[in-house]
Formats: structure tokens, C-alpha cells, sequence
């Protein structure tokens, strides 16, 4: 219930992310043609094999560890087992965006600091996890 003071849900919806040349995440460009063809296209290289999700998070600390392996998008590392997302993220999930801010190109430590900044806040990190 979103009663007030009462504690609210953790959510996701599988979503479908758009990503520049360079890699980085483009807000709202999952309608435009141009991102459709793209993502038929990638779904003939066998990019099927990842889940693109948008998890929404109520204001609290998040209780995540972020990592940075290969230079793109930061790798949750690790997740405490009294987070908020606990149920929702998962260990090896790559955020590539917070509130649709591009968060690819982010060194894992400034992406920290962004997800700190808004512990106040409602969230929605978009994280794309990879389906073995």
C-alpha cells in the first residue's frame, strides 16, 4: 500500500533501451524509428540474451555496491541483504542510467556518489542484465 509513512514498493517493468554510437544510454528513444531498426538489427546479433530493465525504487538508502569491470556501464557488485532492491536487482546488473541521467560512461565511484545524491528521492535506475 502507499499509505503515507508506510513503506513502498519496489517495482520493475522490462523496458527497451536505446544507446548512442558511443554507447551511451538515450533517454525516451524507444519509440523513434531509427532506435526500432537498431533494435531489430541487435536482435539479430544475438543481443537477445539481455533483459532491459527499468527498476523503480522508493526514497532510502539503496544498499548497493557498483563496480566497474570493462570500461562500460557500472556492475552492481554488491547488494546488502537489507536493501530495498534486493529482490528487484541482482549481482552482475549493469546500470546504465538513474532518473534516465546516461550513468555509462561514469566511473563506478561517481555513479556511487549519484545514487547516494538521491537517497531522497523516488528512483529509477534502468539496468540491462545479461540472461545466461
Amino acid at each position: 500500500g502507499n499509505s503515507i509513512g508506510g513503506e513502498q514498493s519496489v517495482f520493475s517493468e522490462v523496458a527497451s533501451f536505446v544507446f548512442g554510437e558511443d554507447g551511451s544510454y538515450l533517454p525516451g528513444a524507444e519509440g523513434n524509428k531509427e532506435a526500432k531498426d537498431k533494435k531489430e538489427k541487435d536482435a539479430r546479433f544475438g543481443s537477445a540474451k539481455e533483459q532491459h530493465l527499468n527498476v523503480f525504487a522508493p526514497p532510502g538508502k539503496l544498499g548497493i555496491a557498483l563496480d566497474k569491470q570493462d570500461g562500460w556501464a557500472p556492475i552492481v557488485h554488491s547488494i546488502h541483504d537489507n536493501s530495498i532492491v534486493r529482490d528487484k536487482l541482482q549481482v552482475g546488473d549493469r546500470l546504465v542510467a538513474l532518473n534516465d541521467q546516461d550513468v555509462t560512461r561514469m566511473s563506478a565511484l561517481a555513479a556511487s556518489k549519484l545514487v547516494a545524491q538521491t537517497n531522497d528521492l523516488s528512483r529509477k535506475l534502468s539496468v540491462i542484465r545479461s540472461i545466461p
